[in-house]
């Protein structure tokens, strides 16, 4: 499979971060180290040291990086300790959501805290950094774990080995979720209604896991990957329709034909994602319109052509995915000089084997250049 699926994809990487073996290979790579996610009921051998129903251990936090700081789980209010890294794509990709949820919730008791552990490729340097790039697109608290020891009290007893993983303290100051911060909404939705039942959430969410993996069953067809998202979408509308499943929907839509709907799901997209400077998802749809391997055979070029140069912009020419992204477009277009020339600017930014996969798409777009292909 190509690399830029596997490397480039955020979108896609988010969801093998927490999707089956067998539904990651379908659909992409996945990321080094997925969450092994506990079921809501573990066999009476086996329980987690930290499981949902516990006491919330408490925050080690080194400096708070943005936000107030929380000292301590305040009763009758609720609480997100998302875990996440700079160097983890996934992670990236899922602070949209968290920034919503924020920004939705807040009047109502819940604070979202993103804790950032320190480890040889995530620094308090890079952690600030990112803060200042992101500036509203992480519209929530934000801690660095110096020497780790809030990972070390909350990840490690909980058996969570991958991020981004998210846990959900109630208003009692226990453990009412641990899993992948898409699942969000539902528990948080039951807690702030009155009605979550530990035991019965998590066999919800375990039921809305087991929809999603279906729309990606290697022996649907088109067709059948539309009725099985749909089917998810009125399960689950607030998953569903989050921003990290939307690029998947335009697909599947555009695997069907149905390329008037998936155009307006695109513009929707390209709205949001240039008013929150989002080059992933801007990249994200652009690649979906023009990808060699996915034989989209009316893209809309126009806006593929929008979305790749306003993830350019945002990035400032830098990043080089972004850059192969906006030169297939070009190719796409036919503007093969130009494509050549910004495709010339991806190699240059590219490091290790991505250059090596980068590299190879130039040379094909100048062998083509010259035979005409």
């Amino acid at each position: 499979m190509r690399w830029r699926i596997a490397m480039k994809r955020m979108y896609v990487l988010t969801l093998t971060a927490l999707l089956t073996p067998g539904l990651v290979a379908a659909i992409a790579g996945a990321q080094d180290a997925p969450p092994t996610e506990a079921p809501a009921e573990t066999p009476a051998e086996h329980r987690p040291d930290l499981w949902v129903g516990d006491k919330a251990p408490s925050l080690t936090i080194s400096e708070w990086v943005k936000g107030s700081p929380v000292e301590a789980f305040k009763p009758g209010e609720i609480y997100v300790v998302e875990f996440w890294a700079t160097w983890c794509g996934p992670c990236i990709a899922s602070m949209p959501h968290l920034s919503e949820i924020q920004t939705n919730l807040k009047g109502k008791g819940v604070t979202v805290i993103g804790v950032s552990a320190e480890d040889p490729g995530n620094s308090l340097d890079a952690v600030k950094k990112m803060v200042e790039e992101k500036g509203e697109g992480m519209a929530y608290t934000v801690a660095f774990d110096g020497g780790a020891q809030t990972s070390a009290n909350w990840m490690e007893p909980a058996e969570q080995m991958g991020i981004p993983c998210s846990f959900v303290v109630d208003k009692q100051g226990n453990l009412a979720y641990i899993g992948h911060p898409m699942f969000l909404d539902i528990p948080l939705e039951g807690l702030l209604a009155g009605t979550w039942d530990n035991k019965v959430g998590m066999k919800k969410i375990a039921e809305a896991e087991e929809m999603l993996n279906d729309i990606f069953n290697p022996e649907y067809d088109a067709a059948q990957r539309l009725a099985a998202f749909e089917k998810f979408e009125g399960k689950f509308p607030a998953v569903a329709h989050q921003g990290l499943l939307r690029p998947i929907r335009m697909n599947v839509l555009m695997e069907n034909g149905k390329y008037d709907a998936a155009w307006k799901l695109a513009e929707e997209i390209l709205a949001e994602g240039m008013k929150k400077n989002d080059a992933q998802a801007l990249n994200e749809i652009a690649w979906k319109m023009v990808d060699p391997d996915a034989g989209i055979e009316e893209p809309n070029l126009p806006l593929a052509l929008k979305a790749a140069e306003a993830a350019n912009t945002i990035t400032e020419g830098k990043d080089a995915s972004v850059l192969d992204t906006l030169a297939r477009v070009y190719w796409r277009m036919g503007e093969k000089s130009k494509a050549i020339e910004i495709q010339r600017q991806a190699v240059e930014k590219a490091e290790g084997w991505m250059k090596t996969q980068i590299e190879a798409v130039l040379k094909e777009y100048e062998e083509g250049a010259k035979t005409g292909g």
